[in-house]
């Protein structure tokens, strides 16, 4: 089971996992809600038909509406709606130099272009091609509260921060620079999560070891597999 909204041809299909809530539904387009199906084991799930990319969603714990921290795209910031996102591969770069071979542009996005954009970042690239530049690391860009930071307090590692832009924009950068022989590396932050707007816990103290501290929080809960899961999956993606 994929946690988050996963679009098919004909619907989306919603999921969450939960040892804290004995109900889950989807409520979509701040309107309709839909029950999740108890599948047993913390885990609820239920196929929309109709429900196609760009719809807004969140779920209802207990009837209390939780963002998902599993969404793909969060627009209004991590307290707010996910977005139903289009499943869609960016194919690797064709001709991929060893990494030994690898001249790298750290880049923060919000402030690397006038724009501070993934779309401004992508205007730039051509310049960085011309002075030999064939890598670009990306510092990290998981959605975190707010509209500036270096994205070390990221709370929803699968959307992309949305003062930066879309998924598709995101994807379109990605393009760009294998277009133009540039490798994109991702800055990844997975030993703590954001003091703000980190909503894992209201689905499941499993996430987190409180008996390990870090300056912001309790600490990942490697020990246990749903922790584990989410950051490899993660990562895949």
């Amino acid at each position: 089971m994929t946690p988050g909204a996963t679009p098919d041809a004909n619907g989306t299909t919603f999921a969450a996992w939960s040892t804290t809530a004995r109900s889950i539904s989807v409520r979509l387009d701040g309107e309709r809600v839909v029950p999740l199906e108890a599948l047993g084991q913390g885990r609820f799930a239920a196929h929309v038909a109709g429900v196609a990319p760009g719809a807004l969603y969140a779920f209802l714990l207990d009837g209390e509406v939780t963002p998902d921290p599993f969404a793909r795209a969060l627009p209004q910031g991590v307290h707010g709606p996910g977005c139903v996102v289009a499943r869609e591969r960016v194919e690797p770069l064709a001709a991929p130099l060893p990494t030994s071979s690898w001249v790298i542009c750290e880049v923060h996005v919000g402030t690397f272009s006038p724009e501070g954009t993934f779309r401004g970042t992508e205007a730039k690239l051509e310049a960085l091609a011309e002075i030999g530049i064939n890598a670009i690391e990306l510092l990290p860009i998981a959605a975190f509260d707010g509209q500036h930071g270096w994205g070390y307090d990221g709370v929803a590692l699968y959307a992309p921060h949305a003062p930066y832009g879309s998924p598709e924009d995101l994807r379109s950068l990605v393009r760009a620079a294998h277009a133009r022989g540039i490798a994109v590396v991702l800055d990844v932050v997975y030993n703590h999560f954001g003091p703000a707007g980190n909503y894992l816990w209201r689905y499941a103290r499993e996430y987190f070891d409180e008996d390990v501290k870090t300056p912001w929080g309790a600490a990942p809960a490697f020990a246990h597999p749903p922790m584990r899961s989410l950051v490899v999956e993660n990562a895949r993606y």
